[in-house]
Formats: structure tokens, sequence, C-alpha cells
């Protein structure tokens, strides 16, 4: 298994949620209401003695709620998950008052067979029905037309298969997703990728990043790169500074500052952070 298949997988549904109701309704049939837009809970939001890896909220045009996603990635089998899926579970439900769905992916088809036959038997106990999946239930996507329209699904299924040669007959289609994505979510996504695949395959998508793709595009793309990387360093430094003068950050103003790439602001930020007594010093 790629060593960052877990993170890269975690990273790219929380880029685009939209994969998570994409596995609901193409690999269980389960009909999903009309979807307009969505939110990753904060991690504060969550239990304190159980984490999930990832908790998604999903909403109408009129920003209704619908639906609420727990996704879980089990790389090993944990007989203990019987109980602590039924905590997140239940406490999304109880705390937004909606119907939550438990996504799980298994890296290994023995472990995703071994816990679907523990949730067949739940006796006396609180049923839960878990959805999982495994690699062999995203195929790979190779057609170019669909990676352009999909470029999540695209890379999903990639990181899914990061451990398979076979994945360098989607670079192609890959690389299409990429450009689809744009330049300036394009880099984000290269890098989830590169995370879940192998070293061997990482090395192979450089070279034919580097050979196949027209040189104005890959040097947009290391540029945007670096201008991530540099954004990235200022917002921790930021953070970290507002954390040593015992200033509270409220998690919709920690989210707004990562979401952040415009160097000159973050720059102004991290100046006022420095004699900032209170938030609103910063980022008012």
């Amino acid at each position: 298994m790629p060593t960052g298949e877990h993170e890269s997988t975690i990273e790219l549904v929380e880029q685009s949620p939209e994969i998570l109701v994409w596995l609901l309704a193409n690999l269980h049939g389960i009909q999903v209401p009309r979807i307009h837009h969505a939110r990753r809970r904060p991690v504060e939001a969550r239990t304190r003695t159980y984490r999930a890896d990832g908790m998604t909220l999903f909403y109408d045009k009129d920003d209704r709620l619908l639906l609420g996603i727990v996704l879980e990635v089990q790389r090993r089998w944990d007989p203990g998950k019987r109980w602590t899926w039924k905590v997140y579970v239940a406490h999304l439900e109880t705390e937004e008052q909606v119907n939550a769905a438990l996504v799980v992916y298994c890296t290994s088809p023995r472990v995703a067979r071994r816990y679907r036959r523990l949730f067949k038997t739940e006796g006396l106990s609180l049923h839960l029905r878990p959805f999982i999946y495994t690699a062999a239930d995203v195929p790979l996507v190779v057609d170019v037309e669909r990676a352009r329209a999909e470029p999540a699904l695209a890379l999903l299924s990639a990181i899914c298969h990061g451990r398979n040669p076979g994945v360098v007959t989607a670079f192609p289609a890959l690389v299409e997703a990429l450009e689809a994505l744009g330049p300036e979510k394009g880099p984000r996504y290269n890098q989830i990728l590169l995370s879940g695949l192998s070293e061997a395959l990482q090395r192979s998508w450089g070279a034919f990043m580097t050979s196949a793709t027209d040189r104005r595009y890959i040097d947009e793309f290391s540029h945007q790169i670096d201008i991530r990387a540099r954004a990235e360093a200022r917002v921790d430094g930021l953070l970290t500074i507002l954390e040593v003068r015992g200033v509270s950050v409220p998690v919709e103003v920690v989210e707004r500052i990562r979401g952040c790439t415009d160097l000159d602001q973050l720059d102004i930020w991290f100046r006022r952070g420095i004699t900032a007594t209170a938030i609103a010093d910063v980022v008012a």
C-alpha cells in the first residue's frame, strides 16, 4: 500500500466531498437527495474521545441540511470499530439532527470482508449499516473525456490503485483531470495524487508529466506549487505566533486563513499578529 494512501484519500475527499455522494449512489445504489454544496465538519466539533477520519455535511441550494457522511479509511482489522463507528454516526446525527451515512474505504479486500461479516450480525445491539468499498469497487478511469468531466473521481481511482503498475494507463486521463481543475487547484490535487502512488509510480508519473505535457503548463504548475508552499509556510507561522500570544482563533477563521493563497495578504496578517491581542486585530 502506498505510504500516503490513507492521508491522500482523506484529503481528496476534503477537497472534493462530492466523491462521497458518488460512492453511495454508484457503488451502493443509495438514492441521495439533490446536493447543491457541502461543508467539512471541523475537527473541534467531533467527539473528544474518538475521532472519525472525516465528517461532511451536505446542503441543498437553499442551504438546508440534507445529509451527513462519516468517512473512515481502514488499513487493518480492528474489532473495536464495531462500537466506535456507532459513536461517530450517532454523534453527527445528534448534533446536527440529520441522517448520516458511514462510508468506509478498506485498503484490503480481506479486511473489508471481515467488517462486512461483523455488521451482518448485530444481535440486540443498535444496527449500523456501513457502506464499505475497496479498490476493486472503483474502476480505474482511463477515458480522458470522463476524467475531464469528473476529475476528482479520476484521481480517486488512481489513488485506490496506487500500487498497481497498470495505473500508468490512466496517466493521459489524469493529465486531463488536472488541467480541468485549473492552475489554481491542479497543483494541490497533484500533490494529493503523488502521496497516493507508490514510489515507483511517482517517478513514472513525474517522467510522464515532463515528457507528455506542454512545457508552459509544467512551468505554471511548478509556479503554483511554489506559491502554495510559501503560503502554507506563512499560514503556519501566523497561527503559531497567535498561539504563542494566547490569541483565540475560531475554527471558521482558521479555515479562512488556511484557504488564503495571497502572499501579500498573509504578510499583512502576519505583521498584525505580532502585536495582536484579539483575532479581530488580525483579520478585521
